[in-house]
C-alpha cells in the first residue's frame, strides 16, 4: 500500500516531532516510523532520518538550557520517563565525565537515552557547540542505521512475508524487552 502524497508531505512534519518528542520526555524512539517507511523506501526514510535528528537536536538543546536553569526540576521530569532512573541518570553524568562527546555516541547505540545526555551535558556546563555536533550525527547515524538494517531485512526477507504488522509485533516486543531489563 503506497502512502498518498499528501501524506508523504507531512512526514518529514512527523519525523522533525517525533525526535523533538523522543529527546524530550516522551519514550518511543522515532525509529518505529523510520522503520515502518523503509520497509518499502530507503531513500525516503533516510531522508526522514534527518528530519528525526533535527528534532531530537532542538529538544536535545532544550534539555540543556532547562537543565542549566533549573537541574533539579528538569532532573525530576526525566527520572519520569519510563526506564529512566536516578541510578542511570548518575551513571551518564559520569560517563560523560569520562569519555566526553564519545559518551554521547555510545548512548546511541547502546538504549541509553539521549535525553540523559543532554540534561547531564548542560548541568556539567560543557560546551554547546560539541553537544550540537556530537548530537546531530550520534543521532542521524542511528535514525539511518536503523533505516537501513530495516530495509536490507525486509529486502532480504521478502517485503510481503515482512509486513507491517510484523514490524509492529517487532516492536512492541522490542519495548517490552527493554522495559523489563531497564531498571525503573
Amino acid at each position: 500500500m503506497e502512502l498518498a502524497p499528501r501524506k508523504k508531505r507531512i512526514l518529514p512534519f512527523i519525523a522533525f516531532l517525533w525526535g523533538l518528542a523522543e529527546g524530550s520526555l516522551f519514550f518511543i524512539v522515532p525509529d518505529v516510523l523510520l522503520t515502518f517507511v523503509a520497509r518499502k523506501d530507503l531513500k525516503r526514510a533516510l531522508f526522514l532520518s534527518l528530519f528525526a535528528a533535527l528534532g531530537a537536536l532542538l529538544a536535545g538543546w532544550l534539555m540543556l538550557e532547562w537543565s542549566r536553569s533549573n537541574y533539579q526540576t528538569a532532573r525530576y521530569a526525566v527520572e519520569q520517563v519510563p526506564a529512566i532512573s536516578m541510578n542511570r541518570i548518575q551513571q551518564v553524568s559520569a560517563e560523560l565525565g569520562q569519555q566526553g562527546i564519545f559518551a554521547i555516541f555510545l548512548g546511541s547505540v547502546t538504549g541509553v537515552p539521549y535525553k540523559i545526555y543532554a540534561l547531564e551535558w548542560g548541568h556539567l556546563g560543557f560546551s554547546w557547540s560539541l553537544f550540537f555536533l556530537a548530537s546531530l550525527l550520534s543521532r542521524y547515524v542511528r535514525f539511518a542505521a536503523s533505516a537501513i538494517l530495516a530495509n536490507t531485512v525486509c529486502r532480504t526477507i521478502g517485503e510481503k512475508r515482512v509486513s507491517s504488522k510484523v514490524i509492529l509485533i517487532f516492536w512492541v516486543l522490542f519495548y517490552a524487552a527493554y522495559f523489563s531489563f531497564s531498571e525503573w
